[in-house]
């Protein structure tokens, strides 16, 4: 048996990606980096939930292949001082957070909407670059798989 690719979905989540973080409970006020993630999730699932309503989709119950493109905005101090040059670009693009970081937001956000479990997730491309406008935004390419062939 081999894993085939079905149609993939696609939607666009408008806002600036926030990074997964881990908060002890009862250790430590949060950060105000919490409520960030919140609201991301939040916007992930309503925007997720529209699609899938929109669609007529059902939730996936079997593996998915996933692929993300987090688009963070340029600094308003990168267009003043370098005019947003390759530059600053490639040096700003391999600091903090971590791409994994954005993709665990954003996996947790779908659970329960587009998939059961992010155990069902067999595949995972995720790229961190920058938007070529002032907001950020994340792509979101959500794709089933299905098992073809003999039984093994």
């Amino acid at each position: 048996m081999i894993l085939e690719a079905a149609k993939s979905y696609t939607f666009t989540v408008e806002g600036t990606p926030r990074p997964w973080k881990v908060w002890a409970r009862g250790r430590a006020p949060r950060e105000a980096g919490h409520d960030y993630l919140v609201t991301y999730q939040q916007l992930i699932a309503a925007t997720a939930r529209n699609y899938w309503i929109e669609h007529g989709l059902r939730i996936i119950e079997g593996p998915i292949s996933l692929k993300f493109r987090f688009y963070r905005p340029i600094a308003l101090s990168a267009h003043k001082r370098q005019g947003t040059s390759m530059k600053w670009v490639a040096r700003h693009l391999i600091l903090r957070p971590d791409v994994t970081n954005y993709q665990k937001a954003a996996e947790d956000a779908l659970q329960g909407i587009a998939y059961r479990s992010d155990s069902q997730v067999v595949a995972v491309t995720s790229f961190k670059l920058f938007a070529k406008c002032e907001q950020g935004y994340t792509q979101i390419e959500i794709r089933p798989w299905t098992w073809k062939g003999g039984d093994t």
